[in-house]
């Protein structure tokens, strides 16, 4: 990923203030309270300084009162664009460890997958094949087993949970035709018996002009996980998380839910049991 030009900015302005200034990067570190190391990287673009680090460090150059709040206002900017990020393990018992972590202590999951089930819906079996296709196989069980695991939040306390799944994710044949009715009907059950639980689909007749490209998970609308191919992003940058709310919000209204719903579920499991014939 190529660093932002602001980082540039940043990493360029103290350099040439240290030069002007006859410092050692040395000399700077100590006066700033931070090491030479830290200087050396932040000079090469290495390293983002909070903005507390950045005023000591303007200070230590000697810059003027108005380019230390230009080199604070551009440290602020570069955390809230990079510190907020974290890549998770994708897919392995870790991660879905990890997942029912962040579902646990929130108060409101809201989840969207345009090609597969998504997770807290799966069956057994729907989940043992997605993993077969992306785990090691002695990884594979116990991923199974931390997504069963997970699925616990769906009964008794918890948090409020939204999900919404396209149909041409359910006519995504994972397996067998008979995995996949069941999996539409183990969806539609659950749409049924979970309480705090509410499922929508949206339909292959519906007209969309929203075009997601993966899946995502928003988190008290103020963090999203985004999968990607090699690992998922834990994202909690206003500005991010604003666009996945307001993208999600239009799938609301793309999706049927409730009786529809169910319709449409059993619509496609018919399908598939067609398949058996």
């Amino acid at each position: 990923m190529t660093k932002p030009r602001i980082q540039d900015e940043l990493a360029g302005t103290l350099q040439r203030l240290r030069t002007e200034a006859g410092l050692t990067q040395a000399e700077v570190a100590n006066e700033a309270g931070v090491s030479t190391a830290t200087v050396s990287r932040l000079e090469r673009g290495k390293y983002v300084p909070s903005p507390e680090q950045a005023q000591a460090l303007a200070r230590a150059v000697g810059a003027s009162a108005l380019v230390r709040k230009r080199l604070i206002s551009l440290a602020a900017d570069l955390k809230e664009r990079t510190a907020p990020r974290q890549v998770l393990l994708r897919g392995g018992a870790t991660a879905q460890k990890r997942y029912g972590e962040i579902e646990r202590a929130a108060g409101h999951v809201q989840s969207f997958s345009p090609v597969m089930v998504v997770g807290l819906l799966q069956t057994v079996e729907y989940a043992r094949a997605v993993f077969a296709a992306v785990l090691p196989p002695e990884q594979v069980e116990p991923a199974v087993q931390a997504r069963v695991e997970r699925q616990q939040l769906l009964s008794g306390e918890g948090p409020a949970l939204t999900q919404i799944i396209t149909e041409g994710a359910l006519m995504w044949h994972v397996g067998s035709p008979n995995l996949m009715a069941a999996q539409c009907t183990h969806i539609a059950d659950l749409a049924l018996v979970a309480d705090r639980l509410r499922i929508g689909v949206i339909p292959s007749s519906v007209p969309a002009d929203v075009f997601p490209m993966t899946g995502f998970d928003l988190y008290d609308e103020r963090a999203v996980i985004v999968g990607t191919i090699t690992g998922t992003a834990y994202i909690t940058n206003s500005g991010d998380v604003s666009e996945y709310v307001r993208l999600f919000r239009r799938l609301v209204d793309l999706a049927v839910w409730g009786d529809e719903a169910r319709v449409v579920l059993q619509r496609i499991a018919d399908k598939y049991r067609a398949l058996t014939g």
